[in-house]
C-alpha cells in the first residue's frame, strides 16, 4: 500500500510508473491487508501496434495463458502464506533496516497488547526491556551484516508496561537477488513455561533442601545398588566424598556379613515394593554403624529405582543390650528373692500384689494363687492400729522414703505372727512412685525367745538381788570393824569383795532395766520440772572418787552452771548421764581431762561429754546403742556390761531427745545429749 497515493480498486486501470496497468485487488480475510496485481494494458501502444499484435496475437494469448496460470498459482500461495501469518498465535513483525516496524500480525496485538495502527513505523526498542536493548542490537546488527538466523530468550515489554518473557526466532528478509531488505521476528511467549520452569525449579530447591536435611541417610540407588543420588547426611556420617559415593554401590557401605544379602534383598524389593530390614554400615574410617534400612520402589529420571532411608539404630541395640543385661539382672534377682528366707513382695503404687517369692506363701500361709493380683492389706497385713498404716504410707508414698518397722500379721490359720518391716518406695524418671518393694523377716519365734529371756532376767536379777544386798551390808560392817578390827591384808580381801558385789549389783539393776525396757510400761519415765545444773553438779560430785583413782580431771563448762528448768525424769536421766560420765572415766588415760559443757540449740538444751579416751573403732560405731555390745579396742581396759549406752539411748529417746557422738580411735569421743525444751 505505501506504493501508491490512493489505494486501487479491483479491475481499475491506474497509471504507475509512467505506464497504465489494470489493477487485479484480493483482499486477505478482511482485515485490511491486499494483494495487488498489475497488469499492463497500453492501448494507445497496442493500436499503434495492432498490425504486429495481430500476427502475434496467437502466440500472446498463449503466453497470457501461461502467465496467468502462474499467477493464479503464486496468488494462491501469497493468500495462504499471509492467511497463516495473519492468524498465527505467535507474533509475527517486520523490520525494515532501520529498526522500524513495518507488519504487525494478530499474534502481536495479542502477546503485546499494541494494535496495528499504534505499533506500525516505531522503533523495535519500544519492546525491548531497557536491561536488554544492546544484547537486542547486536543481534539485529549480526543478522544485518548477513547471519542466517538467530534463536533467543529474552524479556520484551508490553503496552501496560508489564514484562513478558519471550522467545524470539530473528531472521534476515530479502529480495529476489538476495539483497537484504530488513529482518523479520517470530516471537512466542513463553511465560507459562517460565512460570512452569520457575516453580519446578523452586521444587526441586525445596526436595533438595529437604532430601539434606533430613537426619536419616537418604540415597537412591539403581536396581543393582549402585548409588544414583544421596543426601548430606549420608556423606557425614559415612564420611565418604560425594565422589566416592557416586562409583560406589550398596555392598560397598555394609560389613561383609550383610554384604552376602545385598542382592537377594534389592530382588525382595523389586518384586514386592517395599522392605524394611536391619543392617550394618562401615564409615570409612572403619567404625560400624547399625542402622534400620526402610526401602521403597520408585521411579528416577524416567527408570525403576530403588528411594532407602537409613535409621542410625545405636542408642536402640544399647538400650536393647541394656534391657537384655537387666533381664538377665532381673532372673539373677527373681532367683536370689525366691529363694531368700524373707518374705519379699512387689506392690504398685497402690498395694495391690505384683509379686510374692516362696517365704511369702511359707510365712504367711496364703498360696500363690491367694496372693496373685490381691491387695495385701486383704492378706495378712491390717492388723495394726489405722495411725500406724497412716504413716507407714505417708512415709513410703508421699515423702517417698524407706519405712522401718516392727508389725503384727495373721496367716491364713488365723495365727498371730511379728515381722520386722522394710518398705522402700520404687520411682520413675518423674520421681513418682511406680512400685513399692517390701520384705519381711519374721521375728515370731525370736519375739518369743526374747520374751523368755527377759523373764529369765527379771526372775534371776529379783533372786539375786536379795543375796548381794546382804553380801553389801556384811561386808560393809566388816569393812567399818563392826565385828573387830581385821588386818590390813583382810581389809584388802574384803574391799575386793565388796567391789565386786557392787558390779554385781550393778550388772543386776542393768538387767532388771533392760528387763523392764524390753516389757512394754513396766520402765517408765515420768516427767517433773528438775533444775538441770543441779543434776550435773551431783553427778559430777558422786564420779569424783571413780576419776580421782585415774587422776582424771572433770571440767565443767560455763553453759553447766546456767540456771535452767526442764521437764524429765530425774533418776533416768541421772542414770545416763552417769553411764556416759563412768565411760569416759573408765576409757580415759591416767592424768587425762574430761570436759562437760551445756548449751541452747533453739528449742533444744544439749549437753556433751567429751574425754580423750581411746576412741571407737570406725568400723564398729554403728553398733554402739547395741544390746551387750563392748568395742574391740575396750575389752581388755576395765570391766562392763555393754547395755550403759542401751540404756541411755532409751531414756533419752523416752524424753523425746536424741543421743549421738563422735569419735576417732585414740583420739577421744564426744557424747551428746539434746533434751526438749518444753514451755
Amino acid at each position: 500500500e505505501p506504493m501508491f497515493d490512493i489505494r486501487p480498486k479491483d479491475n481499475e486501470v491506474i497509471f504507475f510508473n509512467d505506464k497504465f496497468f489494470l489493477a487485479n485487488v484480493k483482499e486477505v480475510n478482511g482485515k485490511g491487508w491486499s494483494i495487488v496485481i498489475l497488469s499492463p494494458v497500453d492501448m494507445i501502444n497496442l493500436y499503434r501496434l495492432f498490425g504486429i499484435v495481430v500476427t502475434l496475437i496467437i502466440f500472446i494469448l498463449t503466453a497470457g495463458f501461461v502467465i496467468v496460470a502462474q499467477n493464479i498459482r503464486r496468488n494462491a500461495a501469497l493468500a495462504y502464506f499471509a492467511s497463516i501469518i495473519y492468524s498465527s498465535d505467535d507474533a509475527i513483525i517486520s523490520l525494515n533496516l532501520k529498526g522500524e516496524i513495518i507488519s504487525w500480525n494478530i499474534g502481536a496485538e495479542k502477546i503485546y497488547g499494541y494494535g496495528k495502527e499504534e505499533i506500525l513505523g516505531k522503533n523495535i526498542s519500544v519492546l525491548t526491556n531497557k536491561d536488554h536493548l544492546e544484547e537486542n542490537r547486536k543481534i539485529l546488527n549480526k543478522i544485518i551484516l548477513g547471519k542466517s538466523s538467530e534463536h533467543l530468550e529474552t524479556v520484551h515489554l508490553r503496552k501496560n508496561g508489564g514484562t513478558i518473557d519471550v522467545l524470539l526466532t530473528i531472521s534476515a528478509t530479502k529480495d529476489t537477488v538476495g539483497n537484504i531488505m530488513g529482518v523479520s521476528l517470530m516471537v512466542r511467549d513463553i511465560s507459562k513455561e517460565k512460570m512452569i520452569e520457575e516453580a519446578i525449579k523452586r521444587s526441586e530447591k525445596k526436595f533438595v533442601d529437604l532430601f539434606d536435611s533430613i537426619n536419616d541417610i537418604v540415597f537412591i540407588s539403581d536396581l543393582n545398588g549402585k548409588f544414583l543420588n544421596f543426601n548430606e547426611t549420608m556423606v557425614r556420617d559415612l564420611g565418604y566424598t560425594k565422589q566416592d559415593l557416586r562409583n560406589m554401590n550398596r555392598q560397598d557401605i555394609v560389613t561383609s556379613e550383610f554384604a552376602k544379602l545385598v542382592p537377594e534383598r534389592l530382588r525382595e524389593i523389586v518384586r514386592e515394593g517395599f522392605k524394611r530390614f536391619e543392617s550394618v554400615f562401615v564409615t570409612k574410617n572403619g567404625i560400624t554403624l547399625p542402622v534400620e534400612i526402610s526401602s521403597n520402589l520408585i521411579s528416577y529420571e524416567g527408570k525403576k529405582a530403588i528411594l532407602s532411608s537409613a535409621r542410625d539404630i545405636t542408642e536402640r541395640k544399647l538400650a536393647d543390650r541394656a534391657l537384655q543385661k537387666q533381664m538377665t539382672e532381673l532372673e539373677k534377682f527373681k532367683l536370689v528373692a525366691d529363694n531368700a528366707s524373707d518374705a519379699i513382695v512387689i506392690t504398685d503404687a497402690d498395694g495391690n500384689i505384683l509379686y510374692a517369692n516362696n517365704s511369702s506363701e511359707k510365712i504367711s500361709g496364703f498360696s500363690r494363687k491367694d496372693i496373685d493380683s490381691h491387695n495385701i492389706g486383704q492378706l495378712w497385713g491390717g492388723h495394726m492400729e489405722k495411725s500406724f498404716y497412716k504413716n507407714m504410707w505417708k512415709t513410703i508414698k508421699t515423702d517417698k522414703k524407706i519405712f522401718i518397722g516392727e508389725l503384727k500379721n495373721r496367716r491364713k490359720t488365723g495365727e498371730e505372727y511379728y515381722v520386722n518391716a522394710r518398705f522402700y518406695p520404687l520411682l520413675d524418671k518423674l520421681g513418682e512412685v511406680q512400685f513399692f518393694v517390701g520384705m519381711e523377716t519374721d521375728i515370731t519365734k525370736a519375739k518369743e525367745v526374747d520374751r523368755a529371756k527377759s523373764e529369765f532376767i527379771s526372775v534371776a536379777s529379783h533372786q539375786l538381788r536379795t543375796p548381794l544386798t546382804g553380801i553389801k551390808w556384811f561386808s560393809e560392817l566388816l569393812l567399818k570393824g563392826k565385828a573387830g578390827n581385821l588386818s590390813t591384808e583382810q581389809k584388802d580381801f574384803i574391799k575386793q569383795v565388796y567391789d565386786s558385789n557392787d558390779r554385781m549389783i550393778k550388772l543386776v539393776d542393768d538387767l532388771l532395766d533392760v528387763s523392764h525396757i524390753e516389757e512394754a510400761g513396766r520402765f517408765r519415765i515420768v516427767l517433773k520440772p528438775e533444775e538441770f545444773s543441779d543434776i550435773i553438779k551431783n553427778l559430777v560430785e558422786e564420779q569424783k572418787v571413780q576419776a580421782k583413782r585415774k587422776n582424771v580431771k572433770i571440767r565443767l563448762g560455763k553453759g553447766c552452771l546456767k540456771k535452767i528448768t526442764l521437764k524429765l525424769d530425774r533418776t533416768k536421766i541421772e542414770q545416763a548421764l552417769q553411764n556416759l560420765l563412768s565411760n569416759a572415766i573408765k576409757y580415759s588415760p591416767i592424768g587425762g581431762e574430761i570436759f562437760i559443757d551445756c548449751t541452747e540449740k533453739e528449742d533444744n538444751f544439749v549437753c556433751l561429754v567429751k574425754d580423750s579416751g581411746v576412741g571407737i573403732p570406725q568400723y564398729q560405731q554403728h553398733r554402739v546403742f547395741e544390746k551387750f555390745f563392748r568395742a574391740d579396742n575396750v575389752i581388755t581396759v576395765g570391766s562392763g556390761t555393754g547395755l550403759g549406752l542401751y540404756i541411755a539411748k532409751f531414756i533419752v529417746e523416752g524424753h523425746d531427745g536424741k543421743i549421738w557422738f563422735d569419735s576417732k580411735e585414740n583420739k577421744g569421743t564426744t557424747f551428746y545429749i539434746s533434751l526438749p525444751i518444753k514451755k
